[in-house]
């Protein structure tokens, strides 16, 4: 869903309106509002593509950290993220080597 308005308030008022008048009609045609979606569980898995030479450069990165790929790219998604899970012992160590060989990287002219 989204609302096109110059201010971010006046966007947020008629996403609110919007999601008012899908609930309106939804109830009014019978049908059964669906679960928001921070109620549902999840696995944890999902797919991703990427070109193949993304995929040769994280595979790279990742052994050059000494951490599996689908940890580093684990890691990178939660620095996207607000307020990410806090990681389990196992990979906190990883992690440590993971942002000191990250660290080295940028700090490293080319």
């Amino acid at each position: 869903m989204s609302n096109l308005a110059a201010e971010p308030a006046d966007a947020a008022t008629g996403i609110r309106a919007l999601i008012e008048d899908v609930v309106r009609d939804i109830g009014v045609a019978g049908e059964p509002a669906p679960d928001p979606l921070s109620s549902k569980t999840y696995s944890g898995k999902f797919i991703v593509r990427v070109p193949p030479e993304l995929h040769r450069r994280l595979v790279i990165e990742a052994a050059e950290a000494q951490v599996s790929l689908n940890l580093l790219i684990s890691h990178r998604l939660s620095l996207t993220v607000t307020d990410p899970a806090p990681p389990r012992p196992a990979q906190r160590r990883s992690l440590n080597r993971l942002s000191c060989q990250s660290a080295t990287r940028q700090n490293t002219p080319e």
